[in-house]
């Protein structure tokens, strides 16, 4: 079995063929990206990024609602032990790189929280469904597996790195809607990525992408997906 993250970026050849316009797309995306909030400009060490910024999206998710809150004193440990147990499942990660945060560590996890507080704030306006870690099916060769974030009717991953956005995080995205149509366990008419440590994101109808990926409709590409997840053409 495989990951949706090792089928989004171990497959290059796979996607190549289902979605040949991928790297030319996300460079337009990337070119064009919807602004929510400053840059959060940290000075913590590079390497420990990553942690923090899982730290933060725990943090966000275990306060919301309260998503304005300036201090969530009462979920930060939580967050802190969530974190880990999501990453210490990879096996690059050692003991120390999940260490406690610092005191400033702790600045910089707030400052990427509330930004991704302020964006689901927006996305959702108050009043459209927000579900954190909405699940998918597994098929075939494929786990199980879980995104980020369902609001209303747009599921968005979060990338909180300093990269741009990647052609995998628009396989991943389509991976998701893949499994989806399936069972039709979300309404999903639209996906994106948000980066709350940039204070950027993109958003684009599901249609529009499988369109600009492939030159095929939705309900065309996600079949052809689900056929080679299924039909066990997809090598481990």
């Amino acid at each position: 079995m495989i990951s949706e993250v090792t089928f989004s970026t171990k497959r290059a050849s796979l996607w190549q063929a289902l979605a040949p316009n991928s790297e030319r797309f996300i460079r337009r995306i990337n070119m064009n990206l919807n602004r929510f909030g400053v840059p959060i400009l940290g000075g913590v060490e590079a390497s420990r990024r990553g942690y923090l910024n899982e730290v933060a999206f725990h943090l966000a998710k275990q306060a919301y609602p309260d998503l304005g809150a300036a201090v969530y004193d009462d979920v930060s440990w939580s967050a802190v032990n969530e974190a880990r147990g999501r990453l210490e499942k990879f096996e690059d990660i050692k003991p120390d790189d999940l260490r406690e945060p610092t005191a400033e560590e702790w600045q910089e996890i707030f400052r990427v929280a509330r930004s991704f507080s302020r964006f689901v704030a927006d996305q959702s306006a108050g009043s459209l469904l927000v579900k954190f870690a909405p699940t998918f099916r597994g098929c075939g060769l494929l786990d199980a597996c879980a995104g980020d974030i369902l609001i209303g009717n747009k599921l968005f991953e979060v990338k909180a790195g300093d990269r741009p956005y990647r052609s995998s995080d628009l396989r991943q995205l389509l991976t998701y809607c893949s499994l989806n149509s399936v069972d039709h366990s979300h309404e999903i008419k639209s996906v994106g990525c948000v980066n709350p440590r940039h204070g950027t994101y993109f958003c684009i109808e599901v249609d529009l992408l499988a369109l600009e990926l492939s030159s095929k409709s939705a309900t065309e590409l996600f079949a052809e997906i689900i056929y080679l997840l299924s039909g066990g053409d997809i090598s481990t």
